[in-house]
């Protein structure tokens, strides 16, 4: 089994906690990239990404600050990847780590309303059971400040709907796929 990075919420009382989703996921992924060795605080994410407080960021940053930390070899980014080959990859029981961007509209919270864009990651492999069509998503905006499966097609719908809005190709999104050590990148 691949190393799961821990668990990590934006949720942590500060002003800028809501513009920390991309710099909680970059952190996860470049723990999942050192296998824990390497966690990174929010404020070393935003150095190496040279981001100021309370901005938001996304796949490129995450992208730099992996590179800066030696993890790049580890990370692997596919730029308008089709939705069905996300959906194969999202599913395949690799253990592997994907960043998506998305647009969590109506569903980072039922009450909330806007136009949210927000990062997440997603721990590669189909739950079992009462689990099936459903990945494990990191989602550091989580009340419950845990993974949680997720049905793959609310997830990959989410990541459609952010890279119709940032102007990608029809049906395809960007992917930042990280592999743990003991996997073969």
């Amino acid at each position: 089994m691949a190393y799961r990075p821990k668990y990590q919420s934006q949720r942590d009382g500060t002003r800028c906690q809501f513009f920390n989703c991309w710099v909680k996921t970059t952190s996860m992924l470049v723990d999942a990239a050192s296998a824990g060795k390497k966690v990174p605080s929010t404020q070393v994410v935003r150095r190496k990404a040279v981001k100021p407080k309370c901005t938001t960021g996304g796949i490129f940053d995450a992208i730099r600050v992996l590179t800066k930390m030696g993890l790049a070899k580890r990370a692997r980014y596919v730029d308008d990847m089709p939705k069905a080959k996300l959906r194969s990859r999202l599913l395949k029981r690799s253990g592997k780590v994907v960043m998506l961007e998305t647009d969590f509209e109506g569903w980072i919270d039922p009450g909330e309303r806007g136009d949210f864009y927000h990062a997440i990651i997603v721990i590669c492999g189909e739950g079992k059971g009462r689990q099936k069509g459903r990945v494990l998503v990191g989602d550091p905006y989580e009340r419950d400040k845990k993974y949680k499966w997720r049905p793959v097609g609310a997830v990959i719908s989410a990541a459609m709907e952010y890279a119709r809005e940032h102007g990608d190709s029809q049906g395809t999104c960007d992917v930042l796929t990280v592999t743990p050590p003991g996997k073969k990148p």
